[in-house]
């Protein structure tokens, strides 16, 4: 679900003042951005809660892969596509 922006590169997360999504076309990136994500952020002594975080899936093929974070799995969300 990466947002092409005019320059063709891809929006791939939004910021807000408690939070963060991340955006991705699939499964392998989402988990290559979040442990990107965990390794920066544990630079400046943050961390992911795998306990408030969750995976929303908006369409495309159902996966049951799971994304990990710190050896704990997200929940994960289906959503349908209208």
């Amino acid at each position: 679900m990466d947002i092409k922006q005019r320059d063709s590169t891809r929006l791939t997360d939004l910021d807000f003042a408690d939070g963060l999504s991340l955006l991705a076309q699939s499964r392998d990136t989402l988990q290559k951005i979040t442990i990107n994500l965990k390794s920066e952020a544990g630079k400046a002594g943050l961390r992911i809660s795998a306990e408030k975080t969750k995976v929303r899936q908006i369409c495309g093929k159902q996966s049951t892969d799971q994304i990990i974070v710190g050896g704990m799995w997200l929940g994960s969300h289906i959503l349908a596509a209208y």
